[in-house]
Protein backbone atom coordinates (compact mmCIF):
# COMPACT_ATOMS: atom_id res chain seq x y z
CA UNK A 1 0.00 0.00 0.00
CA UNK A 2 2.82 2.43 0.81
CA UNK A 3 4.21 2.17 -2.73
CA UNK A 4 0.79 2.95 -4.16
CA UNK A 5 0.33 5.89 -1.79
CA UNK A 6 3.72 7.25 -2.77
CA UNK A 7 3.03 6.74 -6.48
CA UNK A 8 -0.36 8.44 -6.20
CA UNK A 9 1.14 11.39 -4.30
CA UNK A 10 3.87 11.77 -6.92
CA UNK A 11 1.21 11.58 -9.63
CA UNK A 12 -0.68 14.45 -8.00
CA UNK A 13 2.52 16.48 -7.82
CA UNK A 14 3.25 15.83 -11.49
CA UNK A 15 -0.26 16.94 -12.45
CA UNK A 16 0.29 20.15 -10.48
CA UNK A 17 3.54 20.71 -12.35
CA UNK A 18 1.72 20.00 -15.61
CA UNK A 19 -0.86 22.69 -14.78
CA UNK A 20 1.93 25.21 -14.19
CA UNK A 21 3.68 24.22 -17.39
CA UNK A 22 0.48 24.57 -19.43
CA UNK A 23 -0.04 28.04 -18.01
CA UNK A 24 3.57 29.06 -18.76
CA UNK A 25 3.29 27.70 -22.30
CA UNK A 26 -0.01 29.45 -22.94
CA UNK A 27 -1.83 26.17 -23.53
CA UNK A 28 -5.02 26.53 -21.54
CA UNK A 29 -6.99 23.39 -20.85
CA UNK A 30 -10.46 24.21 -19.55
CA UNK A 31 -10.62 21.03 -17.45
CA UNK A 32 -7.25 21.42 -15.73
CA UNK A 33 -8.94 22.08 -12.37
CA UNK A 34 -10.83 18.83 -12.69
CA UNK A 35 -7.60 16.99 -13.50
CA UNK A 36 -5.92 18.48 -10.43
CA UNK A 37 -8.87 17.42 -8.27
CA UNK A 38 -8.52 13.88 -9.58
CA UNK A 39 -4.80 13.84 -8.87
CA UNK A 40 -5.24 15.00 -5.29
CA UNK A 41 -8.37 12.94 -4.76
CA UNK A 42 -6.72 9.65 -5.67
CA UNK A 43 -4.13 9.98 -2.93
CA UNK A 44 -6.59 11.32 -0.37
CA UNK A 45 -8.99 8.43 -1.02
CA UNK A 46 -6.18 5.89 -0.70
CA UNK A 47 -5.01 7.46 2.56
CA UNK A 48 -8.55 7.30 3.91
CA UNK A 49 -8.85 3.65 2.88
CA UNK A 50 -5.60 2.95 4.69
CA UNK A 51 -6.56 4.81 7.88
CA UNK A 52 -10.29 4.06 8.10
CA UNK A 53 -11.09 0.41 7.39
CA UNK A 54 -14.84 0.85 7.87
CA UNK A 55 -15.10 3.02 4.75
CA UNK A 56 -12.38 1.27 2.78
CA UNK A 57 -14.65 -0.06 0.01
CA UNK A 58 -16.05 3.40 -0.76
CA UNK A 59 -12.59 4.94 -0.69
CA UNK A 60 -11.23 2.37 -3.15
CA UNK A 61 -14.18 2.99 -5.44
CA UNK A 62 -13.64 6.74 -5.29
CA UNK A 63 -9.88 6.44 -5.93
CA UNK A 64 -10.55 4.16 -8.88
CA UNK A 65 -13.16 6.53 -10.31
CA UNK A 66 -10.79 9.48 -9.97
CA UNK A 67 -7.96 7.58 -11.65
CA UNK A 68 -10.31 6.62 -14.48
CA UNK A 69 -11.32 10.26 -14.86
CA UNK A 70 -7.70 11.44 -14.80
CA UNK A 71 -6.83 8.93 -17.52
CA UNK A 72 -9.72 10.19 -19.64
CA UNK A 73 -8.71 13.83 -19.18
CA UNK A 74 -5.08 13.10 -20.07
CA UNK A 75 -6.20 11.32 -23.23
CA UNK A 76 -8.40 14.31 -24.02
CA UNK A 77 -5.43 16.66 -23.58
CA UNK A 78 -3.60 14.78 -26.32
CA UNK A 79 -6.62 14.87 -28.58
CA UNK A 80 -7.05 18.65 -28.27
CA UNK A 81 -3.33 19.37 -28.62
CA UNK A 82 -2.40 20.45 -25.09
CA UNK A 83 0.02 17.53 -24.83
CA UNK A 84 1.75 15.39 -27.39
CA UNK A 85 1.32 11.65 -27.19
CA UNK A 86 4.97 11.37 -26.15
CA UNK A 87 4.47 13.88 -23.33
CA UNK A 88 1.39 12.06 -22.08
CA UNK A 89 2.91 8.58 -21.95
CA UNK A 90 4.61 8.79 -18.53
CA UNK A 91 1.54 10.34 -16.92
CA UNK A 92 -0.81 7.83 -18.50
CA UNK A 93 1.49 5.00 -17.52
CA UNK A 94 1.50 6.14 -13.89
CA UNK A 95 -2.25 6.64 -13.92
CA UNK A 96 -2.83 3.12 -15.26
CA UNK A 97 -0.37 1.68 -12.73
CA UNK A 98 -2.36 3.36 -9.95
CA UNK A 99 -5.65 2.02 -11.33
CA UNK A 100 -4.25 -1.51 -11.44
CA UNK A 101 -2.86 -1.12 -7.93
CA UNK A 102 -6.23 -0.01 -6.59
CA UNK A 103 -7.94 -3.01 -8.17
CA UNK A 104 -5.30 -5.35 -6.76
CA UNK A 105 -5.71 -3.90 -3.27
CA UNK A 106 -9.48 -4.09 -3.51
CA UNK A 107 -9.32 -7.75 -4.54
CA UNK A 108 -6.84 -8.57 -1.75
CA UNK A 109 -9.00 -6.87 0.86
CA UNK A 110 -12.07 -8.66 -0.44
CA UNK A 111 -10.29 -12.03 -0.15
CA UNK A 112 -9.17 -11.17 3.38
CA UNK A 113 -12.73 -10.27 4.29
CA UNK A 114 -13.97 -13.66 3.09
CA UNK A 115 -11.46 -15.41 5.32
CA UNK A 116 -12.42 -13.28 8.32
CA UNK A 117 -16.09 -12.28 8.05
CA UNK A 118 -15.78 -10.15 11.21
CA UNK A 119 -13.51 -7.62 9.48
CA UNK A 120 -14.72 -4.78 7.31
CA UNK A 121 -13.59 -4.57 3.71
Amino acid sequence: MNDLLEKSFDFGVRLTELAGWLKDEGKPFPLIGQLLECGAGICVSLRISNDMPLIRRESYAQAFQQSEEAEYLLEMMVKVGCLTELQSRPLLSDCRFIKEGIMTLKKERKRQGRRDPGKAL
